[in-house]
């Protein structure tokens, strides 16, 4: 029922405010859900309610991976992880499955794509 996007860049995070903006003018949007932006450090923000989390890793370093596989691993249980980025070994995660997927920079070839679970 609600998705939140956290974005530090402020183009990217302008960019998907403007797509909201047009989802809603197609109706796009169902009135019993909610899509929100925020402008923040992934790392510093609150994840607590979250049941899923997407991060487009592809750009990541290694210190920011460990910072979030540690901060996701305090989370509920169940939680759904799905990265760009292979996550760095912890005991807490499940890896489910490995995908390739076609990404805009990638074409047909495609980009790995992570699914892991929070045990």
């Amino acid at each position: 029922k609600k998705s939140v996007g956290i974005e530090l860049s402020i183009s990217r995070h302008n960019g998907a405010n403007k797509a909201k903006k047009q989802l809603k003018h197609d109706k796009k949007i169902s009135k019993k859900r909610s899509l929100r932006f925020i402008k923040q450090d992934i790392a510093k923000a609150d994840l607590r309610d979250a049941t899923i989390v997407y991060m487009c890793s592809t750009c990541y370093p290694d210190k920011l991976m460990e910072t979030m596989t540690k901060k996701l691993s305090k989370l509920k249980k169940g939680l759904k992880i799905i990265t760009l980025l292979d996550l760095p070994e912890n005991k807490k995660f499940k890896f489910i499955k490995k995908y390739k997927l076609p990404m805009t920079w990638s074409g047909k070839t495609g980009s790995n794509v992570y699914l892991y679970e929070l045990k």
